[in-house]
Formats: C-alpha cells, structure tokens, sequence
C-alpha cells in the first residue's frame, strides 16, 4: 500500500502537510473516538505507520528508493509470549484471551461518568458602552439568571435516605474481578 495514499498527499508532500493530513484523519479514525470499531482501529495503525515513515527523513529516503523501512529498533515488548490459547487452562476448558483481560477496564473508561459535576456552559453578553468608558474603565450591572442547589437534595438529584452497604462490595464502591491469573479492581 501506498504510505502516500493513505495519507492522502501528493509524493512530494512537505512535512507540514503529511503533519496536517495525519491530524485530520487521526481525528476521524482515533480508536477513543471509534471504540470497539476494528476497521477504524485498522486503518488508524495504518495512518499512524504512514505519518511516522514520511515524517523521518531516514525512512522516508529508503520508502521512496523502494526499501523496506521496518524499524528493527521497536518493538511491542510481547516477543515470545504465546496469548493464543488459555493459560493453564485443561482440555476442552474455555480460557481467558489477552483481549479479555483487559476488555472491562477499556470498557469502563470508555463509558461517561455521570456522578461527577459538569462544567457549566459558558455565559455571553452584550454590553453597549462608550469610547470614554471603553478606556477609563466602567462598573456595569448585568443581570445573571443561574440554577439554584437544590435544599432537599443538595443538586445530587438523590434523596437522602437511611444507606445500607452494598451487597456485592460491603460499601467499598469496588469489586476485584478474577481473569486468568490475573485480579483486577473494578468500580461497583
């Protein structure tokens, strides 16, 4: 495949703009913007390969000649480990992929909180002044309509009740989840 395709430059691209086509099409094809979308995950290696071979000179010399440009320096620190089939797991016993460690910790960045406060919006107005104010400098009133906490709740949107600790965490607000030989945490 064509580094230069897929960037979508012309081969005599400058840098600035094989840096501007990888931000455009980084933002459309970033896997925290797609998530769980393989073929944006795919084409986005592909970008990130594309940008970082046209963007070293080195690499970009041998590309264009039509030599390999692996770099032989880099590597993905998992050489030698085989995550094809369960760990220890007997016959016939469905194992835990590497994917699946992980799953539920990306998944649950993945997923809004909506027990945090947001920002509010940002507040615009309009104000007529004169020159003279302009440059001496003026008070002015400018009326604010904003929302109120509220007095039962306290703006939570719960009310209060007498609590009880959580069955599956004893009120911990995590529980530890077991995957292959590995014990992660997870909120509850």
């Amino acid at each position: 495949m064509d580094l230069y395709v897929i960037l979508g430059v012309q081969h005599g691209a400058s840098e600035s703009e094989i840096k501007r086509a990888y931000r455009r099409l980084a933002r459309r094809f970033h896997p925290d913007i797609n998530p769980g979308d393989r073929e944006a995950a795919d084409r986005f290696r592909q970008i990130l390969e594309a940008y970082e071979t046209l963007t070293d000179p080195d690499r970009r010399i041998r590309y264009d000649a039509g030599t390999p440009v692996g770099d032989p320096t880099r590597s993905s620190g998992f050489e030698g480990f085989d995550f094809s089939g369960p760990a220890g797991a007997r016959v016939g016993e469905q194992g835990v992929t590497f994917g699946d460690l992980f799953a539920e910790v990306l998944a649950e960045r993945a997923t809004p909180r909506h027990d945090s406060t947001e920002r509010g919006a940002d507040l615009h107005v309009e104000l007529a002044m004169t020159f003279d104010d302009a440059l001496q400098g003026g008070v002015f009133a400018i009326a604010v309509t904003r929302r109120e906490s509220c007095g039962a709740c306290a703006g939570s949107g719960r009310s209060a009740a007498p609590t009880a600790a959580c069955v599956a965490c004893q009120g911990a607000g995590t529980t530890r989840v077991a995957r292959g030989h590995m014990v992660f945490s997870q909120r509850c």
